[in-house]
């Protein structure tokens, strides 16, 4: 989306750092978003530059790390004193590399299962601070989760699929298509309780119920430090929202299939956090939206032929852990899945 060494000479021009090397970071499934690690006389430092990330949502991960939350990286400041760049429609932020392990290859020990529940105990009794201005605030309206899926079955029946290509000659497509079929059933059950939960959840809206959260704290954004600490990264979806916007991915399991959230586990989580009383329609309404957008944004991508190969069948994977026992929508339709 940007050349590198566009990144550093805006990064220079911003930052007054003359980096030394730019590697890109592969992984993340954001178009929309490029990632490198970048060194300078010995130190190293993440950095991101994205189309759709809020200024916001960086502005929180300087704040809360001036709060002295743990496991936030606080974003390096610019010359102009904000924790961000902005440019053609683009924000540029860069914060010091986590050197560690990825959870999501190695497991946690159950310290780290409460290290985690204090961390987002933390993020949520932050105060809100009145700067932060464009977050996203959770409004109950699943009209975009339900037209994702919706856009998935539409295009599936009628075989106007996004490159045209005959799903006869495409595995893939064929693949993806007899799993929606299969599935098509509880993806609408999932639908209809996210419009029937939406109606009585946003009438009583209540922003005093509404705390700041990650958005998107499940394994694969969490890394072990050298020292043993645990970092919570991608602040990308940032929000205001009810608390269990946060802990639908620690409870009932989570909401990666490959890695599901064991009750030990939980157990761990909630120790860290403390005592807290789940509203199960709230969670039950965040499980069936990000289900219906877990599951019809990878299935879109595996029927774009244009895309590349290895993405598709990666997509079709991530579709296929979603539908699955231990995944999300499963969840989503059982409506006795809470936390402590």
């Amino acid at each position: 989306m940007i050349p590198a060494e566009a990144v550093r000479a805006w990064i220079a021009e911003g930052y007054g750092i003359e980096f030394d090397g730019l590697t890109t970071v592969a992984g993340g499934i954001d178009r929309n978003a490029g990632r490198w690690r970048a060194e300078c006389r010995g130190r190293a430092w993440a950095v991101k530059v994205s189309r759709s990330t809020s200024e916001a949502a960086v502005a929180l991960t300087a704040y809360l790390a001036d709060q002295g939350v743990p496991g936030v990286p606080g974003p390096v400041r610019a010359h102009n004193g904000a924790p961000y760049l902005v440019r053609d429609g683009l924000i540029c932020w860069l914060v010091p590399w986590v050197t560690g392990r990825r959870p999501i290859r190695t497991g946690m020990g159950r310290h780290h299962w409460e290290q985690l529940g204090r961390m987002l105990r933390s993020i949520h009794d932050a105060a809100v601070p009145a700067q932060l201005g464009s977050l996203p605030v959770e409004t109950f309206d699943p009209t975009i989760a339900i037209g994702r899926a919706r856009a998935v079955g539409q295009a599936i029946a009628s075989g106007n699929l996004p490159d045209g290509t005959p799903t006869a000659t495409d595995e893939l497509a064929t693949e993806l298509i007899a799993l929606w079929q299969a599935h098509s059933s509880a993806i609408g059950a999932v639908a209809a309780t996210a419009a029937e939960l939406a109606s009585g959840l946003s009438s009583a809206r209540s922003c005093a119920d509404f705390v700041l959260c990650h958005g998107d704290p499940h394994l694969g954004n969490l890394v072990v430090s050298a020292d043993d600490e645990l970092w919570l990264l991608d602040w990308d979806d940032a929000c205001l929202a009810p608390r269990e916007q946060d802990l639908m991915f620690v409870t009932g399991g989570g909401v990666l299939a490959f890695a599901p959230v064991e009750d030990t586990q939980q157990e761990a989580i909630f120790r860290g956090y403390g005592s807290v009383g789940t509203d199960i329609t709230r969670l039950t309404y965040a499980r069936c939206t990000r289900a219906l957008i877990d599951v019809a944004d990878p299935a879109l991508a595996v029927l774009d032929g244009s895309l590349p190969a290895g993405e598709r069948a990666s997509s079709l994977e991530i579709a296929q852990g979603v539908v699955s026992a231990t995944g999300l929508l499963q969840q989503a339709l059982d409506r006795s899945t809470s936390s402590c």
